[in-house]
């Protein structure tokens, strides 16, 4: 027995041994998440349009340095891929477009609620949307996904089918990283259609300091300058988490740039971070209306939202022409940002993402602003 097993181990390929390496490697992240049985906390964070300028300028909507929406918003993760993204988003214009967008995943369903205060309560939906789902569904623009990378390990198998390779270590930020690549399209060759380069810090939790995602041979998004801190669980372990980072996409329409066109920014407020607290499964429904923890800046966010959908909305003698036109500017407004939202988009080519998944992140994108759209549309046609 021990001269087969030398001979077998004699006949692993140098393709076999790099495959092992990353299978450990893999193993060692989830192993270092491992603490984190789950993580709440509020953010803020905005999106700007940082690219070149465009022939179509006028019919995009940014303000003169280029701000296109901000938000604020809570988000829950638990270490079996449940997630809660609820947040608040409002235009660069700041009493007009105010959303609030929930959006959970919970046993492999997604789903997904948008509410507008400008809406009146018969017209606000009741139910959430809802379809099939992984921890890609939520991967989009305004949510902590795209800082925090416990579902992307989540969802790679130790023995993984993609093609992982352990590209040695660099330094990021003046830190040590091992440098890792997937590519989602193996069969593809060197002409791949979707891969990825991760720098994961090992000596701080297993965390992603640095990512690039190529579609093809275009840098298609980035993150970077990712900020960690130290956190204590109930039992006084220590966890390290991103609390700041930003996001690069050098896509504009289906034109590649060599320089970002969009830019997410992300900030968690560290005293609103609870670690541990045994997260249960009512919380990851968009139709749940309490998360698990809030900040001073959310609450006042709750007590506007509040106050804008129950203010008075103008009756049949108001002056239908001002109204008219009120509603027209905003409905300009509601249309510009679904597309400006929809452009920052790194993944609707996404490769071996399923086309369901694919099909709710566009959906995710344009949804917020275009619930908005149809309303402000009913609301003018009453007008006229």
């Amino acid at each position: 027995m021990p001269y087969v097993l030398l001979l077998v181990l004699g006949q692993v390929s140098a393709g076999e041994a790099d495959r092992t390496e990353a299978d450990r490697l893999i193993s060692l992240i989830k192993g270092l998440h491992s603490p984190i049985e789950d993580v709440s906390f509020t953010f803020e964070g905005a999106l700007w349009y940082v690219g070149p300028k465009q022939p179509e300028k006028s019919k995009m909507h940014a303000r003169d340095d280029g701000l296109i929406t901000r938000h604020q918003g809570t988000y829950s993760y638990r270490n079996d891929g449940a997630t809660r993204l609820d947040l608040y988003r409002r235009g660069f214009e700041i009493d007009h477009l105010m959303v609030r967008s929930r959006k959970t995943l919970l046993n492999g369903r997604y789903e997904q609620l948008e509410i507008a205060p400008d809406m009146s309560r018969s017209r606000q939906p009741r139910n959430p949307l809802s379809w099939p789902g992984n921890g890609s569904s939520l991967d989009t623009t305004e949510s902590p996904h795209r800082i925090l990378y416990l579902w992307f390990f989540h969802l790679v198998p130790t023995h993984d089918p993609l093609q992982v390779k352990v590209l040695g270590t660099e330094m990021v930020d003046g830190h040590r990283c091992t440098k890792l690549f997937f590519d989602l399209d193996p069969d593809s060759g060197p002409k791949s259609f979707l891969n990825m380069f991760l720098w994961v810090d090992l000596q701080r939790g297993g965390h992603v300091l640095k990512f690039d995602r190529y579609q093809k041979s275009n840098l298609a998004m980035q993150l970077t300058d990712v900020e960690l801190q130290e956190f204590h669980s109930h039992d006084k372990t220590p966890i390290w988490l991103p609390i700041r980072g930003t996001v690069n996409t050098f896509r504009f329409g289906e034109k590649y740039y060599p320089e970002p066109t969009f830019r997410e920014t992300y900030d968690v407020m560290p005293d609103s971070v609870r670690l541990n607290m045994g997260l249960k499964d009512h919380l990851f429904s968009a139709a749940y209306d309490q998360d698990a923890t809030t900040s001073t800046g959310i609450d006042q966010e709750k007590k506007e939202f509040r106050e804008r959908a129950n203010r008075p909305r103008p009756g049949p003698g108001t002056d239908r022409e001002s109204v008219r036109k009120d509603l027209d500017r905003r409905l300009e407004e509601a249309d510009k940002q679904a597309a400006m939202i929809e452009a920052s988009s790194s993944l609707r080519d996404s490769g071996r993402w399923s086309a369901t998944t694919v099909t709710a992140l566009v959906l995710a994108f344009g949804l917020c602003c275009g619930v908005t759209a149809v309303v402000l549309r009913i609301k003018r046609r009453n007008a006229t």
